[in-house]
């Protein structure tokens, strides 16, 4: 599973524009992932992540970080997603560092051909 995710988190880098990226592995959650697939990561994966991923788009669709796989059973993330409801909660997810994907991605992205304006 980690190969076919990374293998994915490549090829979405190299194919799609960083909000797709971003939407997909910052946010979790891709409105549009059966199109964006079939049409610009299924090409270009291997066969073997091809398959593996769809079968499981559903995890964009649910929220990738809440599925099971991901979290060694998604109960950690269910506490905290929990206790930001609560007054105590809201502080202590303030204080919460920032996932990898929410420093790494606009890092990556910063100098995006897209995001470069022709003077």
């Amino acid at each position: 599973m980690q190969s076919a995710l990374l293998e994915l988190k490549v090829c979405a880098i190299q194919q799609l524009e960083f909000n797709d990226v971003w939407l997909m592995f910052g946010e979790g959650r891709h409105p549009r992932i059966d199109a964006l697939f079939e049409r610009k990561l299924a090409p270009f994966l291997s066969q073997t992540s091809n398959q593996f991923w769809s079968r499981r788009l559903s995890y964009f669709k649910e929220g990738l970080y809440y599925q099971g796989g991901m979290v060694g059973g998604g109960s950690g993330l269910s506490a905290v997603r929990w206790m930001e409801g609560t007054p105590s909660g809201q502080k202590v997810a303030q204080c919460w560092p920032p996932s990898p994907a929410q420093v790494l991605l606009p890092a990556l992205f910063s100098q995006h051909p897209s995001s470069v304006h022709a003077s």
